[in-house]
């Protein structure tokens, strides 16, 4: 059984390992998205940019998760 999927790179390059799903914020916090976050660079100051670890749009969910918990 496999399963698989195919990253459709809207922001960061997809040769940087960092922008590709998973998204991994921290040890408890892993996400897939599906989608594109339009104003990611608008939310980052207000998340923290210091917890910004990639290029892609929607790392920006995640670690907004990471900083609420």
């Amino acid at each position: 059984i496999a399963l698989m999927h195919t990253r459709a790179a809207t922001q960061g390059k997809p040769e940087i390992n960092s922008n590709n799903h998973p998204i991994v914020v921290s040890d408890t916090i892993i996400g897939v998205h599906n989608g594109m976050i339009r104003n990611d660079d608008e939310l980052w100051p207000v998340i923290g940019k210091d917890l910004r670890a990639a290029e892609v749009d929607s790392e920006v969910i995640f670690a907004a998760i990471y900083a609420l918990v």
